[in-house]
């Protein structure tokens, strides 16, 4: 039986970045999400087509402690974020 340091609920952003940042720190981890395939709840839930925009995430000094996960420019569309974040993951 294979163990884990982490285990990881949600492979939505806040999970993703808590993946990026455990292995960045040397831990093993597992991320378990609802779907097949990660950000599955934006994708069933966020509007085709829409714009996704940066935000500052609460309670942190940098705009974004996982850099590659910002939204690109001023609004990108969803499809592209997608697309990015999972070939970046």
């Amino acid at each position: 039986m294979n163990t884990v340091d982490i285990a990881i609920i949600g492979a939505g952003p806040g999970g993703l970045a808590c993946a990026v940042q455990a292995i960045r720190h040397g831990l093993s981890c597992l991320v378990v999400e609802k779907g097949r395939r990660i950000l599955q709840g934006i994708r069933d839930t966020y509007p085709k087509g829409k714009g996704v925009y940066p935000t500052t995430p609460k309670g942190t000094e940098d705009e974004f402690a996982i850099p590659q996960m910002r939204p690109q420019g001023e609004k990108e569309d969803l499809e592209e974020f997608l697309a990015r974040i999972e070939a970046f993951v």
